[in-house]
C-alpha cells in the first residue's frame, strides 16, 4: 500500500480554519496538537491530528481554466435570484463566475468559489433514512466504476466496500446513523488495504458538520459532499473520473492508478530534484524574497528553499523554515509571481490575475482546473479561494463518489 499524507485542521466551536498542507515533518511540528477527537490546533503551515504536533492556516488558490477560446464565453452558474454570466475568455485564461442566491454576481478572470445546490450533478439517494438517528445520518453512494472500500470510524467495523456501478443498474448506497468523526475518512481501491485513492478531512457529529476537501497530495476520484437540503451546504469536484488526469503534468501522472502526484511529494525524491518542473518555481521564490516587502527573509532564497520546499509550503534546508510560516508568500509563488506580485492579499477582487503568466505551479492551475475550489497546495485557502465547508445546523451527510459521471 502507498502511504500518503496531509492534514487539515478545523476548530469545531463555531470558528472554522483550514490549510491542507505538506506532510512535511518539520511543518507539523510548530503546534500543539487538539486533546479531543473532533479539535484540531492551528499553527502556520498546515494542521494538526488530535495529539500530534500541528500547523496550518490556510492560504488560497485560484484556477488555472483555460479560455473558452480567443472571444469566447462562458457561463458557469445561476442562482435563485440571479444569473451570473462569464465575460469573454482571452487566449490566456477563462472567466468563472457563480450565481448567488440574492442576485446576480460577476466575477472577471481566474475566480473561483464553492458549487451551489443549482449546480449539482450527482444521483439522488434513495435509501429511506434510519428512524429517530442518535447522530448524524450518512449517505455512501458510489457512481464509479470500480469498487471502493471506505475507512471510517463509527461505521460497523470501521470499513465498508462499495460495488463500482454497472450500466444501466442503479449506484451502491449504504446509509448509517452515524456517531460523527474528527479526523479523515480514507478511500481505497483494489482491497480494503490496497491503493488510497481518496481522502478527505472533518469534524462531523450532530452539533456540526465541517468537511473539506483537498488534492494537496494527489488528484484522484471526484467526489461530492454536501449536508440535508435545509443548510443547503456543498463542496465537490464534479469533472467526470474519465476526464481527471485531462491536463496532469506529465511527470506527475500515475497511469496505473490513474492519479496526479502533487510536485511537493514527487520533487522531494532527490532523483527528480532537478527536473524542470522542480525547479521552475525556483527563480520566482528568489525574487519574491528579494523583492516583495513582506516576504522579505534575511537568510536568502538559498536558506528558504527551493523546489519542493516552494511547492509543499515547507521549511527549509537545515530547519529554517519560511515557506511554511508565510502563507502569503507560499500563495504567490505557487499562483504565479510575475502577476500576484502586486496583489495585496486578502483582496478578493484581485484574485483574478493568478495562474495567468508563468512561471506558476501547473499542478496547481490543472488541480483547480478540474476541481475549482478544493485545495491544491498547503496555503490553497489563502485569499479565500479555497476552503473548508462549514455546514451549521446540518443533520446528515451526504457523499457521492464520482458524482459528475452519468
Amino acid at each position: 500500500m502507498s502511504l500518503r499524507v496531509s492534514f487539515c485542521h478545523v476548530v469545531l466551536a463555531g470558528s472554522i480554519s483550514c490549510g491542507c498542507s505538506s506532510s512535511d515533518p518539520a511543518a507539523r511540528a510548530k503546534a500543539g496538537g487538539g486533546t479531543g477527537p473532533t479539535t484540531f490546533s492551528a499553527g502556520s503551515g498546515g494542521a494538526s491530528i488530535p495529539g500530534a504536533g500541528g500547523n496550518g492556516a490556510g492560504a488560497t488558490s485560484v484556477a488555472g481554466t483555460t479560455s473558452a477560446g480567443a472571444g469566447g464565453t462562458t457561463t458557469t452558474g445561476d442562482g435563485a435570484g440571479g444569473t451570473s454570466v462569464a465575460g469573454s475568455g482571452g487566449a490566456g485564461g477563462a472567466v468563472t463566475s457563480n450565481g448567488g442566491a440574492a442576485g446576480a454576481m460577476t466575477h472577471p478572470g481566474q475566480s473561483f468559489y464553492p458549487p451551489m445546490a443549482s449546480q449539482r450533478k450527482a444521483p439522488e439517494f434513495t435509501l429511506p433514512a434510519p428512524a429517530n438517528p442518535a447522530g448524524l445520518i450518512l449517505r455512501y453512494m458510489n457512481n464509479c466504476p470500480q469498487t471502493l472500500w471506505v475507512h471510517a470510524a463509527g461505521i460497523p467495523g470501521g470499513v465498508v466496500q462499495l460495488p463500482g456501478r454497472v450500466a444501466g443498474q442503479p449506484p451502491t448506497e449504504k446509509v448509517y446513523d452515524w456517531p460523527g468523526l474528527g479526523g479523515r475518512m480514507s478511500v481505497f481501491e483494489g482491497s480494503d488495504n490496497g491503493y488510497q485513492i481518496n481522502f478527505f478531512e472533518m469534524n462531523a457529529n450532530k452539533q456540526a458538520l465541517n468537511v473539506n476537501l483537498s488534492n494537496v497530495d494527489w488528484v484522484g476520484l471526484p467526489v461530492e459532499i454536501r449536508s440535508d437540503t435545509k443548510s443547503n451546504c456543498l463542496t465537490a469536484c464534479y469533472q467526470p473520473l474519465a476526464k481527471m488526469m485531462d491536463g496532469c503534468p506529465p511527470q506527475l501522472l500515475d497511469a496505473t492508478h490513474q492519479v496526479c502526484t502533487a510536485p511537493k511529494n514527487w520533487c522531494s525524491d532527490p532523483t527528480n530534484a532537478k527536473d524542470p518542473l522542480c525547479t521552475a518555481l525556483d527563480a520566482a521564490g528568489a525574487a519574491i524574497i528579494a523583492n516583495d516587502p513582506k516576504c522579505m527573509f534575511a537568510g536568502g532564497a538559498a536558506a528558504a528553499g527551493t523546489g519542493a520546499a516552494i511547492y509543499g509550503c515547507a521549511g527549509g534546508p537545515n530547519n529554517v523554515h519560511f515557506w511554511d510560516q508565510n502563507p502569503y508568500c507560499c500563495a504567490e509563488a505557487n499562483r504565479g509571481y510575475l502577476t500576484d506580485v502586486n496583489d495585496p492579499g486578502k483582496d478578493k477582487t484581485q484574485n483574478a490575475n493568478y495562474y495567468e503568466m508563468m512561471p506558476y505551479s501547473t499542478y496547481s492551475a490543472y488541480s483547480q482546473t478540474i476541481c475549482p475550489f478544493v485545495y491544491s497546495f498547503a496555503y490553497d485557502d489563502y485569499n479565500d479561494q479555497s476552503g473548508i465547508q462549514g455546514c451549521q445546523g446540518a443533520t446528515e451527510m451526504d457523499v457521492t463518489w464520482c458524482p459528475g459521471d452519468p
